[in-house]
């Protein structure tokens, strides 16, 4: 005769019911966190051959941040192709090393916000030990999805002239945004791409939702907005617009999509320091009022600011 099955406790149920709570708040407070990261990271892969142009599989590659030395690693499956889905915008160097074969390694490879890019090799027969080495990627043609878009880097940012600081307002470069004056909601930096309604932009801040009425109000983010997230644009690392043909994980609007990431850090110790001054004594006059000997208008700002 088997002995009776034990009955858990009280304590014992309660202990494990409070376990399962405690796991389903950290998958919950994850979740939000993975799903922003994939908003503004890029992509590369790509397919690994021999001379002869068969596939080689179970090659190591070796994905490495210029900046930071972070590295990523993967295998090349049984059709030769590898993929790194998560990569934070920067420079990159790629290694690629498989048995019996020469390494190859390719340098300053560029990936922008939500970018696939496609890097092939086809590795000589050769000792591990010797390799090959490319100082620059050469840029190819994104064949992996069919948006349309507008990337504007850093040096974009700095150089180009903008209304009121306002980085958002550097989208007019892009084909098919105009300005918009008069809408509902919006201020004189607003714009429409394609032809649709300008508050049906969707804005993305580091992977977050930067929309006006997020916080309570209408429209899209502008200087004189009701967002509380505005970036000095020395901060801006790049920003992508997608006019069209983007991914479903955009669903927000009809609009463009503007996805925007902040500038991050590095290996090394380093920042800036920078002023902002525009007053009467830089900025021209009015040449209606310069006509009428009137003096020009006193417009007064000053931004200090560190990083």
């Amino acid at each position: 005769m088997g002995s009776p099955k034990a009955t858990p406790s009280k304590s014992m149920l309660l202990s494990r019911a409070l376990r399962h709570l405690a796991l389903g708040f950290i998958v919950t407070a994850l979740l939000p966190l993975i799903m922003r990261a994939q908003l503004t990271v890029g992509h590369v892969t790509g397919t690994i051959t021999d001379e002869s142009g068969s596939v080689i599989p179970g090659a190591d590659v070796t994905l490495t941040n210029s900046g930071t030395n972070i590295s990523q690693h993967t295998v090349s499956t049984s059709t030769g192709s590898y993929t790194f889905e998560q990569v934070d915008p920067g420079t990159y160097a790629l290694r690629v090393e498989a048995k019996g074969f020469s390494a190859a390694i390719t340098n300053g490879i560029a990936v922008h916000v939500q970018q696939t890019v496609t890097q092939n090799y086809k590795l000589a027969i050769g000792l591990v030990t010797t390799q090959v080495t490319v100082s620059e990627a050469t840029p190819l043609l994104q064949a992996q999805d069919a948006s349309v878009g507008q990337e504007v880097n850093e040096q974009l940012v700095n150089n180009l002239p903008l209304v009121g600081r306002d980085w958002t307002t550097l989208a007019h470069i892009a084909p098919g945004v105009t300005a918009v004056n008069g809408q509902a909601g919006t201020t004189s930096e607003a714009f429409s791409s394609n032809g649709v309604n300008s508050v049906q932009n969707d804005i993305r801040l580091n992977g977050i939702d930067d929309n006006m009425e997020f916080y309570g109000g209408f429209g899209t983010i502008t200087t004189e907005g009701a967002t509380s997230i505005i970036p000095a644009p020395d901060a801006l690392q790049e920003f992508k617009l997608e006019e069209g043909n983007y991914s479903a994980q955009f669903g927000h609007s009809t609009g463009s999509v503007m996805d925007a990431v902040i500038k991050s850090g590095s290996d090394t110790y380093r920042g800036n320091l920078w002023e902002f001054l525009r007053n009467t004594d830089f900025n021209a006059n009015d040449w209606f009022r310069t006509t009428a000997t009137f003096p020009g208008l006193p417009i007064m700002r000053i931004n200090l600011a560190a990083r």
